[in-house]
């Protein structure tokens, strides 16, 4: 998505008649920013600035919605200037307000997509002086296209096309490969249906990727007749951290399409099926890969993830103390409480803060042992458990050297070291999700 600058004018739903020039620009990480100049009724704007969700408008002969306004400034030495910022741009159509808005289908892109696809750019230097090969050089091959049913509503598509492109004079051509995925329903939905979907497909090819992703291009409601899509989306990025990688190797990636390629449909149907059960930890681990934070920080929500995971999918695994044993040593401490106290209120302290959980050092180990078909060559296990509970410690609880020596901890300290800590870690999240 490039920047954009559309002059037109501009007016609410609900008061048609009243139009205001204004200009609206808009960048992918900023989103949408519009100016209005207005000539009358400054007082209801004034009132009201806070409670336009809908602007429409008409600029470069192009219909345009805009979606979720929020007032920005108003101008001090011009008071009928008002600025608002635009979550998302709809060029091609008016709609009155967000419920309106319905997609049947949308065509999405996202950038490093031909990285994931392991696409090369060929060029073909033709000769003139063969007829044959003047008129009809080669042959492109048709999409392949690769189907996978989320739920009775939704399916979705990720083609890989060729596109060709020829020099200016036709002696050359560069050939490369086009992929994009291809959203579609059998009913209308709304377009927060729609962009909570697209969400949980952009962090699909994120996770693959293992570098910040965003939506390149994005259009939706083909018509049949025309084979056209009715509408152009302008969206705002999310997260702008990290600076974005133009081009990525294999080996910076967790997995490319082709790993997933036999099994695609599989694995993107487990992906949506999961992804509400993972919602919490998907943010944690997302932020680590769009934003741009500590390495220390980083460590840390790694493990606070395994926790969680552990936690989530594992409730029945081994506690710290056998249930029985716990069972009898809190009926003990109940049956010691003074006869003169509440034991009311010793019964709340005691469920708040006696839990039998496991210990981080036994999460780890249950996860060894849960994955051992995948981490059976994992060198050092009891090493790397032990300077991961040590450094985490340190970390959460701020020791000091007198308490690191006496517990003969073993701490990754030097920068180096914890960032092996840290990627050692995280491919045993990666591995859990």
């Amino acid at each position: 998505m490039n920047h954009l600058t559309y002059k037109g004018y501009w007016w609410l739903p609900n008061k048609k008649k009243e139009i205001y020039p204004g200009t609206l620009q808009y960048s992918p990480n900023e989103g949408g920013l519009i100016e209005l100049i207005i000539n009358n009724d400054i007082k209801f704007w004034h009132e009201n600035r806070n409670s336009i969700d809908i602007i429409l408008g008409l600029a470069n002969n192009t219909e345009i919605t805009l979606c979720k306004c929020e007032c920005h400034s108003e101008e001090f030495n011009n008071p009928s200037i008002f600025s608002f910022g635009v979550e998302t741009i709809i060029c091609g159509h008016h709609f009155k307000d967000q419920n309106s808005i319905k997609i049947q289908n949308c065509f999405i892109e996202f950038n490093n997509l031909n990285n994931w696809v392991l696409s090369d750019t060929y060029t073909i230097e033709l000769r003139k002086t063969i007829k044959s090969i003047r008129r009809k050089p080669f042959t492109i091959l048709p999409k392949k296209k690769y189907r996978c049913v989320i739920d009775n509503n939704l399916s979705i598509n990720f083609v890989i096309g060729n596109s060709i492109k020829p020099s200016i004079n036709n002696s050359e051509y560069r050939i490369f490969k086009d992929p994009f995925f291809e959203v579609k329903y059998k009913h209308k939905v709304s377009f927060l249906d729609l962009m909570k979907h697209i969400d949980q497909l952009q962090k699909f090819v994120c996770f693959g990727i293992q570098n910040p992703i965003y939506i390149k291009s994005f259009q939706a409601n083909k018509r049949k007749i025309t084979g056209r899509y009715e509408l152009k989306l302008f969206t705002r990025r999310r997260f702008t951290g990290k600076i974005i990688k133009d081009r990525l190797q294999r080996s910076d990636m967790l997995f490319c399409f082709e790993d997933v390629e036999k099994k695609f449909s599989n694995i993107l149907l487990r992906w949506f099926n999961n992804f509400d059960n993972l919602e919490n930890l998907h943010i944690l681990y997302f932020s680590i890969i769009y934003g741009n934070i500590y390495l220390q920080l980083e460590f840390l929500t790694i493990i606070q993830i395994l926790e969680s995971f552990h936690r989530k999918f594992f409730p029945k695994s081994k506690p710290k103390i056998p249930k029985p044993e716990f069972r009898k040593r809190k009926n003990n401490i109940i049956k010691n409480i003074p006869k003169e106290y509440d034991k009311s209120e010793y019964m709340e302290w005691l469920n708040e803060n006696l839990n039998n959980q496991p210990s981080l050092r036994e999460r780890l180990e249950y996860i060894f042992e849960r994955f051992n078909k995948i981490l059976f060559n994992f060198n050092d296990k009891e090493i790397f458990m032990k300077v991961v509970v040590d450094t985490r410690n340190l970390m959460s609880h701020a020791l000091n050297t007198d308490e690191i020596t006496k517990q003969k901890y073993q701490v990754a300290k030097e920068y180096h070291n914890l960032y092996n800590l840290y990627l050692k870690t995280k491919m045993l999240v990666d591995i859990c999700l």
